[in-house]
């Protein structure tokens, strides 16, 4: 059986505020993972912190992985 090793590389906390008329209506709080393989091979997930929301383990593939979770997240929030 084969398997493969994620470590996780990097953790943030990321803070997104939705704003209405310049005022920020809400501001959303992502606990953010990002794992490689060691072979440029990543994987993020992210998890809101109501936990309401969650993004399951995805591959990543930008060049700025942080900035791809938080358009992941950002996709999260505008869906709702």
């Amino acid at each position: 059986m084969a398997h493969r090793v994620y470590p996780v590389e990097s953790h943030y906390l990321i803070e997104i505020d939705t704003c209405e008329d310049d005022k920020v209506t809400k501001s959303w709080i992502w606990d953010v993972y990002i794992a490689s393989d060691g072979k440029k091979n990543y994987r993020g997930r992210a998890k809101e912190s109501t936990g309401d929301y969650e993004i399951s383990w995805t591959v990543l593939r930008d060049h700025d992985l942080l900035q791809e979770m938080i358009r992941h997240c950002q996709m999260v929030m505008f869906e709702i």
